[in-house]
């Protein structure tokens, strides 16, 4: 299964509010995935300023995209 890093954002802004934490392992446990595959995706929502890493395992959600915005 490819992750799409997009795809995966609006997921867990929909699950979890802005501002707050976010685990790899938890990520993983929704979807059913390996914890490398979405620490994969987590890392490139990170480079594309989604999210910022505040632990080793940990994200903090920074911004929702424009495509969920604009379905609030």
């Amino acid at each position: 299964m490819v992750i799409k890093p997009e795809n995966l954002i609006i997921l867990i802004t929909r699950v979890k509010k802005k501002s707050e934490f976010i685990t790899v392992k938890e990520v993983a446990r929704l979807l059913g995935l390996s914890t490398k595959s979405v620490g994969k995706a987590l890392a490139e929502l990170e480079r594309k300023g989604y999210l910022r890493r505040v632990s080793k395992k940990a994200y903090k959600i920074l911004a929702i995209p424009e495509t969920l915005k604009r379905e609030m």
